[in-house]
């Protein structure tokens, strides 16, 4: 499916919206990992001295949240890229109208 944009609507484009979304994206993915690390880091200290079956399992379900977190980080991270390619884009398409 073709979209065409009228000349006014290109115009009238400005790719700051885009780019704060995309920043609020990375910004976001940056927090989660920092979180996911924090969780590994905790999971560490907690379980110095601290032995068998409890044991275990905290150390695998810290590993496992870890995991999902560091998943949502990445996700986040890489759908910022979607904003920030549009805004380029759309940014470039206009200008190039403009001529």
């Amino acid at each position: 499916m073709t979209t065409t944009v009228t000349l006014s609507a290109a115009a009238s484009f400005t790719p700051e919206p885009y780019y704060q979304a995309a920043f609020r994206l990375n910004s976001q993915g940056r927090t989660a990992q920092d979180a996911a690390h924090g969780i590994v880091s905790a999971k560490t200290t907690a379980a110095e001295g601290w032995k068998g079956r409890a044991a275990a399992a905290f150390a695998a379900r810290a590993t496992s949240i870890a995991g999902t977190v560091e998943g949502l980080a990445s996700s986040l991270i890489q759908h910022a890229n979607l904003p920030k390619w549009y805004a380029y884009a759309e940014a470039k398409n206009t200008a190039c109208q403009e001529r």
